[in-house]
């Protein structure tokens, strides 16, 4: 990394499926399960958050890299809410799907509905852009607190949940409410996000043997809401992998 250029900070949105070893496998490029990106694509379009850049990992999962400038507050509650949205229906068409499957006699893929959750991180901080695309500290503190075992734990322990978010200490006082009337840090919109309903948590950081404070919610299932297409990948636009 070129550590000339310039750094700018930016929200960064870190998503990864989570496999407990125990639900069955999603099977991936069928019709009946969109890839990670689809479903992403879906939660952008439902937020009318367009300006999102999501870049593939070499590590597995996707990064959203946001515009400066943007609403954090707003873009955040949107996002959130209708990805929650979003994996509902995904998830409910899974276990159509295998029903379905069961019902015609398949053998395959046989036991529990394949479903898919996620873990999903949340920071801001410099980034910085070269040829190789985003890095920088707020890239990699955001991938770090996506893959943080607690996360895992968090979803074992609410089977209820189709996501657990981790909000980096940073972000969380510009993007939570406070769960008092008129109380709004979302621009203008309700907070979707109630600190009340997060709990604390300190974090190793390896890179300067310190901890870390974050807050941690494995949110239930909303009410769905009508499905959008889903792409499939050859036909994802991939206009938005463009640096800002």
């Amino acid at each position: 990394m070129n550590e000339t250029m310039p750094g700018i900070r930016r929200l960064c949105i870190a998503v990864a499926a989570y496999d407990n070893g125990r639900e069955g496998p999603l099977p991936e490029g069928s019709p009946a399960s969109p890839p990670l990106g689809a479903v992403l694509d879906e939660t952008c379009a439902a937020a009318d958050v367009r300006c999102a850049h999501w870049v593939n990992r070499p590590t597995g999962g996707e990064l959203a890299v946001f515009p400066p400038g943007i609403d954090e507050g707003r873009v955040v509650s949107d996002f959130v809410r209708e990805l929650r949205r979003t994996l509902v229906r995904v998830n409910a068409e899974l276990r159509a799907n295998a029903e379905l499957r069961a019902n015609a006699g398949s053998q395959a893929n046989a036991g529990s509905a394949p479903r898919l959750r996620l873990r999903v991180a949340l920071h801001q901080g410099i980034t910085r852009v070269d040829e190789q695309g985003y890095g920088g500290r707020a890239v990699v503190k955001a991938c770090r607190l996506r893959d943080a075992d607690i996360l895992d734990r968090e979803l074992a322990e609410h089977p209820e949940s189709d996501l657990v978010l981790i909000v980096s200490g940073e972000l969380f006082d510009d993007v939570a409410g406070d769960d008092v009337a008129g109380d709004d840090v979302s621009g203008g919109h309700p907070p979707d996000l109630c600190r009340a309903d997060f709990r604390p948590v300190t974090l190793d950081v390896p890179e300067s043997g310190q901890r870390a404070l974050a807050w941690v919610l494995a949110p239930a299932p909303p009410p769905t809401r009508p499905a959008l297409a889903w792409r499939r990948p050859a036909e994802r636009d991939t206009s938005s992998r463009a640096g800002a």
